[in-house]
């Protein structure tokens, strides 16, 4: 039934658009004579001009291959939005969970492009997020905090950036004590207690100041 992923239509046939029909100014659904029918976005056409989408309009070899790129544009910004309608979402981790999917690089890339700039992911905004939850499951130092957020795709510079703001609200030595406590709780000796915290990312001459 030819519907969405109809892009394995025979690049030898007549392709000529037969129908337009815009749900917004910029989205539209485009059918053609081999039965191919997609939503696409004009803007995240490459090659084609907007102009060339007209109803009887002929589409060659290449227009063909621009439709259908900008239609798994549009699917991948669907997915992307699913997925930030659940939880935050860094725009690395996002790329990367796109191209899991199946979708091409390039698409992946175009859709998160928008969604960057209509400010859907935001990179400061999900390592904000991560560091409050991550904070109230258990005490972790700058070093720890600044690799949690550098192994989930954000920039290493803005890393840096957002655990220093976060800990300027937040002291390290309150997570330190935080951690201390829960070591204790758990009957961890002083010795064994030193090296969770020191695994837990906090400086070893800060530990040896509360513990």
């Amino acid at each position: 039934m030819p519907e969405e992923d109809s892009s394995s239509a025979n690049a030898n046939d007549c392709y000529t658009i037969i129908s337009l029909k815009w749900a917004e100014e910029d989205l539209v659904r485009v059918t053609a004579s081999v039965g191919f029918s997609c939503l696409i976005r004009p803007s995240y056409l490459e090659t084609l001009p907007t102009a060339a989408l007209l109803e009887d309009a002929e589409l060659d070899e290449e227009g063909r291959l621009d439709l259908f790129h900008a239609a798994e544009c549009y699917r991948a910004e669907i997915r992307a939005l699913a997925s930030v309608a659940r939880s935050e979402q860094c725009r690395n981790q996002m790329q990367y969970k796109l191209e899991a999917k199946g979708f091409s690089r390039s698409a992946a890339r175009r859709a998160l492009d928008r969604l960057t700039e209509l400010n859907f992911i935001n990179d400061r905004r999900f390592a904000r997020a991560w560091l409050n939850i991550r904070t109230l499951r258990s005490g972790e130092g700058r070093i720890r905090l600044i690799g949690g957020l550098v192994s989930r795709g954000i920039n290493r510079d803005l890393a840096v950036e957002c655990v220093d703001e976060f800990l300027s609200e937040i002291p390290e030595e309150e997570l330190l004590l935080r951690a201390r406590e829960k070591c204790l709780r758990q009957g961890k000796n002083r010795d064994e207690t030193i090296r969770t915290l020191q695994n837990r990312g906090f400086l070893y001459s800060n530990i040896q100041k509360n513990v």
